[in-house]
């Protein structure tokens, strides 16, 4: 079903990261399949890049994005994969465009809380914010949230297991730091 896609992006995987003609024409092949599927690449856990065909915050086009890479080609410096993997952070850190400007927002000291639905088949991820600009909207430090835990846990754990992302504002005890979040999602997810 994706041979022709296949076809075309094989030889034009050594050009992806400095050929924005490329980029483009991926971008296209990719909206021909669905205009949901994204992509993102970069450096690689298990080889030297990675492809990541992301489905964005719907889980119903998993499916789709789980078809393409099961007819991927194996190849010796690329893995290609359903979603988005976690960020490999040095910091926290990230510029996020607002009503009022670009802010810098870092995540390092943000932390979370759990709630499980139907016996530890999905959760909630309860995010406290550390110290915000005096600038930005409820909606815009919402945003910021989703991104926090897709970043911190990867896409594909994000839509199996996540329902939804809630700012709390009003500091609860039990508070984890936010690099904990992939381990304990792993281990209630096993």
């Amino acid at each position: 079903m994706y041979e022709d896609f296949f076809i075309w992006l094989k030889p034009n995987l050594n050009l992806l990261f400095e050929d924005s003609q490329v980029q483009q024409e991926l971008t296209v092949k990719l909206n021909e399949i669905d205009e949901a599927i994204k992509w993102e690449a970069g450096p690689g856990q298990s080889k030297e890049y990675f492809l990541a065909f992301s489905p964005g915050y719907n889980a119903d086009k998993l499916s789709i994005t789980k078809a393409i890479i099961s007819e991927a080609p194996e190849l010796n410096d690329w893995e290609f994969l359903p979603a988005k993997p976690r960020k490999s952070w040095t910091t926290r850190t990230v510029y996020l465009p607002t009503q009022n400007g670009e802010i810098e927002l870092n995540f390092d000291k943000w932390k979370y809380s759990l709630t499980s639905f139907n016996k530890g088949e999905f959760y909630d991820v309860n995010l406290t914010p550390d110290v915000l600009p005096e600038l930005i909207t409820n909606e815009e430090i919402e945003r910021a949230g989703y991104f926090l835990v897709q970043s911190e846990i990867g896409q594909l754990m994000f839509l199996e297991f996540v329902d939804r992302v809630n700012i709390v504002f009003e500091p609860k005890t039990n508070l984890i730091e936010i690099d904990h979040l992939y381990d304990q999602l792993s281990d209630l997810t096993v």
